[in-house]
């Protein structure tokens, strides 16, 4: 799955801008540097997307956005999501019981969705 095109259709479908996938990360603040490198969080509040906020792992060689999405909307969201996945036949793994959402395709890594208290981060990784 290319990285581009899945940030480009939920761009499109989360009714949001482009450029916060762009994973330019120069000018973001850095707050947190103990391996994994945390990046100051930005307010969205849009209907889909309450923030993000960027992280990066320069041993791995990956960068990434996570993405707070309300519990309310959830399915709407996941639904998105999984339309795009079964479109491009991409295989995921989806356990409810534990809150899970997970890709790991050659050339896109990783997709990831945990519970956390009244939101839902969903984390779209790119290895570098």
């Amino acid at each position: 799955m290319d990285y581009k095109n899945f940030t480009n259709y939920l761009s499109e479908r989360l009714v949001v801008s482009r450029e916060i996938f762009s994973l330019d990360l120069e000018k973001e603040k850095l707050i947190s540097d103990l391996g994994l490198k945390i990046y100051k969080p930005h307010e969205l509040n849009t209907h889909y997307i309450n923030g993000y906020y960027y992280s990066e792992n320069e041993s791995e060689r990956w960068k990434s956005i996570t993405l707070k999405i309300p519990s309310g909307i959830l399915d709407e969201v996941l639904a998105c999501v999984k339309d795009y996945l079964n479109k491009n036949n991409i295989e995921y793994s989806d356990k409810d019981d534990e809150g899970l959402f997970a890709v790991d395709v050659e050339g896109f890594n990783c997709l990831l969705g945990k519970k956390a208290e009244g939101f839902y981060e969903i984390q779209i990784a790119l290895r570098n």
